[in-house]
């Protein structure tokens, strides 16, 4: 395979040179001091990936991915999905929490 050729599915391809992206923070939600932040961000790979969105959330210590799609609406849902397996139902889920979360990163 060539540098230009598309890998085919399932198999892993050996890159010979670091790839870069570039990553655009198109939204931001606060939750005031000491409750965090959630931030949606655009990823643009360069080559032959397609551009994808990622959800964070930040809670002063450390920014982690959550959620990862195609569109800003479904990583804020799989955020969502995956905040509930890994964090205590009391503390509650700050992905849902805003009611006009998705439709606000939906208009950009």
């Amino acid at each position: 395979m060539t540098q230009n050729q598309t890998p085919e599915r399932g198999k892993e391809q050996n890159l010979e040179e670091p790839q870069q992206a570039g990553l655009i923070m198109i939204s931001a939600h606060d939750f005031g001091p000491k409750k965090g932040m959630i931030f949606v961000y655009e990823v643009r790979p360069e080559g032959i990936l397609s551009p994808f969105y990622l959800a964070t959330f930040d809670d002063e210590g450390s920014e982690v991915a959550w959620g990862m799609g195609a569109t800003p609406k479904k990583a804020i849902e799989d955020a969502a999905k995956k905040w509930v397996n890994y964090v205590d139902e009391e503390e509650g889920n700050p992905f849902q929490e805003l009611p006009n979360l998705l439709e606000e990163v939906e208009e950009q």
